[in-house]
């Protein structure tokens, strides 16, 4: 018999153990579930800690009333909560912020089981500024797996999925949000799949998000530090991001940030300047490789990769299918600060503007470029102060070797 009990806390008077319910949990082992009863009142209470299901049948009905249970504790077990979703269950309602700091030794976990589709949450918003579906405020070891978030009905009006944020000098850390999808407005410029907002004397840091498929925001990822307080070692990896008006990932003023293996694509004919993964501080570093940003039709400028200050390794990521009208387009920016860029690959950018493969600033140095690809771009512009450059490079210090070059096109001039 596995217990839904990993951990007793005695607060506020004697408390009796007593089993419930001969509930079976959803993995089909057997179970009684356990609650406690106060002595001095008589009153029965769930435990700070164990395994429970949320939805019909559950000892949740909904996730306000788990978060609600969680944000009530004084403290949370040995073991935390693990909280049990049921595979195709839909969720209306706004849950509330999640405030109760868990750790390493007593996490909290909402999690998918079963098969099929992923549990979701459809929330609506209001007029409202900052809203979110799920609030991570200053909190640590929150894992969510397999549960999807969306804008729910014909309003606009919710501005971010999961938003992670500071709180009186307290920061998000070690969370983990993955297997799991987003749908947002993007007609709502300030909707962003995710938010992960530092502080004043706090910054969020270890915090990862995987395997993620965002639809439809304004801005896929949102990292944001500032110049006092840089988050630290976030992570984003194995994301889809569909249908970005202007960033896909973006993570300025970042410390050790990993933006690795995502899938990038703007949406057509989106009127800002799209930037598909945007990085950089003075002290900012970031190792970018192995995505995949996809451009659509544009009438501003595009950016595959923006650096705009800092150090950074760039490596075998994919860049294409930029195609811009009024407005020039670049493969790889390295705006500023230093980085090494190898094998790369940038192929079928086209513009009746300037059109770039990699830039490398004036005020850069020590950048490499390395082993990478640069073909099939095509300038379509009659005016001759336009150009097709495969390679771009000014600074100090900057090594050009290995490099294959081939297949540009300029109706003005090379």
């Amino acid at each position: 018999m596995r217990l839904k009990l990993l951990c007793i806390c005695l607060l506020g008077g004697i408390l009796v153990l007593t089993a419930a319910g001969n509930q079976a949990p959803l993995s089909g082992s057997d179970s009684s579930f356990m609650y406690f009863t106060d002595s001095a009142s008589g009153s029965s209470r769930f435990p700070n800690s164990g395994y429970f299901t949320i939805g019909p049948g559950g000892e949740f009905p909904s996730f306000t009333a788990a978060i609600n249970h969680v944000n009530s504790q004084e403290v949370i077990g040995i073991g935390g909560f693990i909280f049990e979703v049921p595979a195709g269950l839909v969720f209306n309602e706004n849950p509330p912020a999640i405030t109760k700091v868990a750790s390493q030794a007593s996490p909290v976990v909402f999690q998918k089981v079963g098969e099929g589709p992923n549990p979701i949450i459809r929330a609506t918003g209001t007029g409202a500024d900052s809203e979110a579906i799920i609030r991570l405020s200053a909190v640590h070891y929150y894992t969510f797996d397999g549960i999807d978030l969306a804008n729910y009905g014909s309003t606009t009006a919710m501005e971010y999925g999961f938003y992670l944020t500071t709180s009186q000098g307290r920061a998000c850390g070690y969370n983990t949000i993955k297997n799991c999808q987003i749908t947002l407005s993007g007609s709502n410029i300030n909707s962003k799949g995710i938010f992960s907002e530092c502080g004043t004397g706090s910054r969020n840091y270890y915090n990862t998000y995987q395997n993620i498929s965002i639809v439809n925001a304004h801005w896929g990822i949102h990292l944001l530090g500032n110049s006092s307080q840089y988050h630290l070692g976030e992570l984003v990896t194995t994301c889809q991001i569909t249908g970005a008006r202007r960033y896909g990932v973006m993570a300025p003023f970042g410390e050790g940030t990993v933006i690795e293996n995502n899938q990038i694509s703007s949406f057509a004919g989106t009127t800002y300047q799209f930037e598909g993964i945007s990085f950089g501080a003075a002290n900012a570093s970031a190792l970018v490789t192995g995505n995949t940003v996809i451009g659509a039709s544009a009438s501003n400028s595009a950016f595959g990769i923006y650096q705009s200050l800092g150090t950074s390794t760039v490596t075998g990521n994919t860049i294409r299918g930029f195609s811009t009208t009024g407005s020039p387009v670049t493969g790889i920016r390295i705006n500023n600060g230093s980085s090494t860029l190898s094998g790369n690959t940038i192929r079928n950018l086209s513009s009746n503007r300037s059109l770039t493969g990699i830039y490398v600033g004036g005020s850069t140095s020590d950048v490499s470029l390395l082993k990478n690809q640069v073909h099939t771009l095509s300038n379509t512009g009659s005016n001759t102060s336009y150009y097709c450059a495969g390679i771009d490079a000014g600074g100090t210090n900057t090594l050009i070797a290995n490099n294959m070059v081939h297949s540009l096109s300029s109706t003005s001039g090379l």
